[in-house]
């Protein structure tokens, strides 16, 4: 079986393009599933629609966690396939298996990001490698960032922004970008930093991540 785990923000998650491949689910009862119960997946971790483009009309996808994928399976209408791989998953899918495998590899301590565009939008992030990614993140969107801010070490990171996710969900406009302040966002990610611990900030300036 191929690989169906990737890292997306270091967090392991499967495309629902994978998952249901080879099942006799309609992918788009899955994601109509999904958008349904948009506000319960997106407090079990950070929820975001993307188009897979393959020449006809493209079709809408997210990449889910674990605790999404069991959700997923829970609110899903039993039939002969689906009770079967609810059984599975009891005794140990192996999707399941090795998205927890994968998480325990990674590492325990992370920042959360907030990168402002030229448009004002924010996007709100967290990973290991705030230099690495935010520098990806610039490639891909070929765009000067007028704002960037990294919190300070802390093993809550993927808490904390799934945290700011859900406070800024009525402002969200596509994916991990906000239509909100970004001071008041980023005196919020400090304040839930300091409340629960931290450690320094790696030692690099901004002009070292974005510049045109």
């Amino acid at each position: 079986m191929k690989n169906l785990v990737k890292l997306e923000n270091n967090v392991p998650v499967v495309s629902t393009l994978d998952i249901w491949e080879g099942l006799e689910v309609k992918h788009k009862a899955i994601i109509d599933l999904i958008r349904k119960y948009e506000q319960m997946f997106s407090e079990l971790g950070t929820l975001a629609f993307e188009l897979q483009k393959s020449g006809g009309r493209p079709t809408p996808f997210c990449f889910l966690n674990e605790e999404q994928i069991k959700l997923v399976i829970v609110l899903m209408k039993n039939s002969k396939t689906i009770v079967k791989l609810k059984y599975n998953i009891l005794l140990g899918n192996d999707i399941i298996k090795e998205i927890r495998n994968l998480d325990k590899t990674q590492k325990k301590e992370g920042y959360v990001y907030l990168i402002q565009k030229a448009d004002n939008l924010i996007k709100i992030g967290c990973t290991i490698n705030p230099k690495e990614r935010i520098a990806a993140i610039q490639t891909h969107t070929g765009e000067y960032f007028l704002n960037i801010f990294i919190s300070n070490k802390t093993v809550h990171y993927k808490a904390i922004e799934r945290k700011m996710h859900s406070i800024y969900k009525e402002s969200r406009m596509i994916g991990e970008w906000f239509d909100i302040d970004y001071q008041s966002a980023k005196k919020m990610i400090e304040s839930f930093v300091e409340i629960h611990g931290k450690t320094l900030v790696p030692n690099f300036k901004q002009h070292q991540i974005a510049s045109k």
